[in-house]
């Protein structure tokens, strides 16, 4: 399966918790029907990303990481990769590589929420992300 497949699967079973996650669901859909390459980096003015809320093990904190580009706080994420099994490998992929936290794992079967949310000019011709979020467990003592 691929990349775009899993991601229209994943979002096709998604039960968005209110109307207006389900009116992204939707969104995110139509682009992924419209752009073969809705997933990439190079789709303009938008492509999807994954990304990882990084939890403690007792859920009582999250891990925020600086964004270089759009200097505000954020949870661990970014851009799918070719090699990217599905998008809960791509979050996983990109938590583990913002937080340096090994061990990091999945929490649930699916997404958490998703974000659409609009880019300034130091990204170049994207204009949006279309973020699919997942809820990551840190294992005990972890440190980023």
């Amino acid at each position: 399966m691929t990349l775009r497949a899993d991601a229209l699967q994943v979002l096709g079973a998604w039960f968005a918790p209110d109307e207006s996650q389900d009116q992204l669901r939707r969104t995110y859909v139509d682009h992924l029907t419209n752009h073969v390459d809705g997933m990439v980096k190079s789709c303009v003015p938008s492509h999807l990303t994954a990304s990882g809320l990084v939890l403690d093990p007792d859920g009582e904190h999250v891990l925020l990481t600086m964004h270089r580009k759009g200097n505000f706080w954020a949870q661990t994420g970014g851009h799918c990769e070719p090699d990217d099994a599905d998008l809960a490998a791509a979050a996983l992929r990109e938590a583990t590589e913002e937080s340096g936290i090994e061990g990091l794992r999945i929490l649930g079967d699916g997404p958490v929420n998703l974000d659409r949310h609009g880019l300034s000019s130091a990204f170049g011709s994207c204009r949006w992300h279309l973020d699919v979020r997942y809820a990551v467990v840190a294992p005990l003592a972890a440190e980023p």
